[in-house]
């Protein structure tokens, strides 16, 4: 079977070559992309719970997509309809304020998934299911959470947007010594250091809009976040390498496919929950911002 015209073999050149600036038909399709994709996220968190929860549906299945032609070389196959299924399903509960039996739902899928594709491909596979669902159902439960939940997926937002964009500015500028060369080619630790001072400078700018909440909590917890969004990046990262790719797709101009593109998000919106989990169970948005 053919594969993807995007199952192009990786190597560090390739990744360099294509990352550099130095290509301005890439750098304006990567900077059109993702202020189309940030304003149509914004405008449906903003629409309400029901209006996020069909986007976070619509990426993830984009995702599954993907991990599908990764993991089993396969675009469309039974595999991917379960996958897109399950996460619809799993988005859908969340949504409707069924978060716990959304994961047992995620759970049993992933358990359909590894038993019809056995030793092979089955884990790889079942992996995407939580790979993706997990945070989709994370972000759904979050913003359901009347009245501080628009102002949680923001923050989650402003975080990995403001870590990509300085990581991006402060490697640019200032360059220096790579951090992780044979995962991330083009990462550098001054681009990785400004990552986390623009991370921090969110905490700061939300604890001062926010009334009543802590700053130093605040701050602490989106440097964190943005730590994660970081480390997301890099697994997504490595997970590529190993099946020698450059990115998951081509769906999204400049930035590959909407795994590259959310990445950060997805392992930072997944962190958060935790966070939530622990602190107050009942009211999730309201403990990411103002702390237990």
């Amino acid at each position: 079977m053919h594969e993807p015209s995007w199952h192009e073999p990786w190597t560090g050149e390739d990744a360099r070559s294509r990352a550099t600036g130095h290509h301005p038909r890439r750098l304006i399709a990567r900077i059109a992309s993702g202020v189309f994709l940030g304003l149509v996220s914004l405008g449906a968190t903003f629409a309400g719970s029901y209006a996020f929860a069909g986007l976070v549906a619509v990426m993830a299945i984009m995702m599954a997509w993907e991990w599908g032609g990764i993991v089993r070389s396969r675009r469309y196959d039974f595999g991917f309809l379960l996958h897109a299924a399950a996460i619809v399903v799993c988005i859908a509960l969340a949504a409707i304020g069924r978060s716990q039996l959304a994961l047992v739902a995620l759970g049993v899928a992933a358990i359909a998934m590894a038993a019809t594709y056995g030793r092979q491909n089955g884990l790889m596979s079942a992996a995407g299911l939580f790979y993706i669902g997990i945070p989709a159902i994370s972000l759904v439960w979050l913003r359901n959470d009347v009245p501080y939940g628009f102002t949680a997926i923001l923050l989650i937002f402003s975080v990995v947007w403001a870590a990509d964009t300085a990581a991006y500015v402060g490697g640019k500028t200032v360059g220096g010594v790579k951090f992780w060369p044979s995962i991330s080619p083009n990462k550098t630790w001054a681009g990785t250091c400004s990552a986390l001072v623009a991370s921090a400078l969110v905490g700061a700018i939300f604890s001062f809009l926010l009334t009543g909440a802590p700053s130093l909590y605040l701050i602490i917890c989106t440097t964190v976040l943005g730590l994660v969004a970081l480390a997301g990046d890099l697994a997504e990262s490595a997970f590529k390498r190993v099946y020698r790719l450059k990115d998951a797709s081509n769906l999204i101009p400049g930035h590959g496919g909407f795994m590259d593109r959310l990445d950060g998000i997805a392992a930072a919106a997944a962190f958060a929950a935790l966070i939530c989990l622990l602190m107050d169970i009942n009211q999730p948005a309201k403990a990411l911002l103002f702390g237990a």
